[in-house]
């Protein structure tokens, strides 16, 4: 597993328009369960430091 970063699914988010599904993301960034968890503990810290808002499956740049 490789490691996830912040600053590349914050990347993925604006190539995309500055929003994306959960799903899109866990595709582009990695597909095992390990790499999911890794990136769902990210965007919840993300959405806590009020970088990104999530809505069900949605996830957008704010």
């Amino acid at each position: 597993m490789t490691e996830i970063f912040e600053h590349t699914i914050y990347d993925f988010l604006r190539e995309r328009g500055g929003s994306a599904a959960k799903s899109e993301i866990y595709a582009a960034l990695g597909g095992d369960a390990d790499s999911k968890k890794a990136i769902d503990e990210k965007l919840r810290m993300m959405e806590r430091f009020g970088l990104v808002s999530i809505e069900g499956e949605k996830v957008k740049i704010k």
